[in-house]
């Protein structure tokens, strides 16, 4: 048995003269790759990254719920990044602040804006890359100034966020693994 690292996930990688074939095993201990003694490990590698996504998913099915102190704990970190980003891209759309920052665990939403101006981010979002976050802070931001999901709106988000549709679209591919 090696230890292996594809990207940013560690695996165990078990040659066998039985193995017919690359076969990837996720268990609560880890992952495991089963591959012919003959496989080369580019090939290897190639296989496992292309089940990143699969694995990713298995791994958070597998994982236990966090207790509430850490939850409390990732909630003060992401109010300070998300804060810092606010505070970075408000400007960059008008005078409009937020009247309060609020996070929570939202089961079906990463933000919301309430007509008074509140801001709500679910603290999963630190486990998001940076560009993903960002696209839920400019996207509540821009609901201060437009209260819907019109071309105007979509327009705003995307005069700070160029690339914004792939971000909304990473969330929906990825975010129920977070």
């Amino acid at each position: 048995m090696m230890k292996r690292n594809a990207g940013s996930i560690e695996y165990a990688l078990i040659s066998s003269n039985s193995a017919s074939r690359v076969s990837v095993h996720v268990e609560p201990g880890g992952v495991r790759v089963y591959a012919p003694r003959h496989a080369r490990l580019r090939e290897i590698d190639r296989i496992f990254a292309q089940h990143a996504g699969w694995i990713r998913e298995q791994q958070a099915r597998l994982a236990p719920p966090l207790p509430a102190a850490a939850k409390a704990c990732l909630a003060k970190q992401a109010k300070d990044v998300i804060c810092e980003r606010i505070a970075h891209f408000a400007p960059l759309l008008g005078p409009r602040r937020p009247a309060r920052v609020t996070i929570r665990e939202q089961k079906t939403r990463w933000g919301s804006c309430s007509r008074k101006g509140n801001l709500n981010f679910n603290w999963k979002l630190l486990r998001a890359p940076r560009e993903a976050l960002d696209y839920v802070v400019v996207h509540e931001l821009c609901h201060l100034y437009e209260f819907n999901h019109s071309a105007r709106f979509w327009r705003m988000v995307e005069s700070v966020l160029p690339d914004y549709a792939q971000w909304k679209l990473w969330l929906a591919q990825h975010g129920q693994n977070l």
